[in-house]
């Protein structure tokens, strides 16, 4: 039971934390869109540094080499200017990088379902390819409907269900520890009965 009661309380501890940097973020929100928008340029930074070094397996198919060449260079110049600017910039900045990196994010999806189609059957697999290019896509439409508001909605949106999980942590810990309580004092009464 001291081992469980220990593990309560590290549960406990870690959802007060949990609570805690939620409410930093919606405090904070700007150094949060600042640091969305820096994993936002090291996502496309690295998936362009893939496509530059795995280019070799689309040479035989004309459209979809040129497409990752593009998809690269244009993903590497773009994710490296936004991580410069974003250091040495403003919250502006940082918006404005957050929808050029939209931009890129849309054209890395296009580029990779015109991969998807065009690569022959059994050449490679489609499946994560295709993952890429919706999840790509969607982070594009978020940016695109909500422009200004995109980074302060996904702050927000994170901040929340971060502490809605912190309370629920906290909650179920106290309740797991009452019931453990009440179990340990059946157990003593039965065996002073017996």
């Amino acid at each position: 039971m001291a081992s469980d009661k220990k593990m309560y309380f590290l549960w406990i501890g870690a959802s007060v934390v949990l609570i805690a940097v939620a409410l930093v973020m919606l405090l904070k929100q700007t150094m949060f869109i600042e640091i969305l928008v820096g994993t936002l340029s090291i996502c496309v930074l690295m998936s362009s540094l893939v496509s530059v070094f795995t280019i070799r397996r689309y040479q035989e198919i004309p459209l979809a080499f040129g497409g990752t060449i593009v998809k690269g260079v244009s993903g590497i110049i773009i994710a490296v200017l936004a991580l410069v600017l974003l250091i040495t910039g403003s919250k502006s900045s940082a918006q404005l990088m957050l929808k050029i990196l939209a931009g890129q994010v849309t054209l890395a999806s296009l580029i990779l379902l015109i991969e998807v189609f065009t690569l022959k059957k059994g050449m490679y697999k489609r499946k994560p390819l295709l993952l890429e290019a919706l999840v790509s896509a969607i982070v594009a439409v978020l940016v695109f409907i909500l422009p200004a508001e995109t980074a302060s909605l996904i702050i927000t949106l994170i901040a929340a269900v971060a502490i809605t999980v912190g309370i629920a942590g906290i909650v179920i810990s106290v309740l797991m520890m009452r019931s453990g309580k009440k179990k340990e004092v059946k157990e003593e009464s039965t065996l002073s009965a017996e």
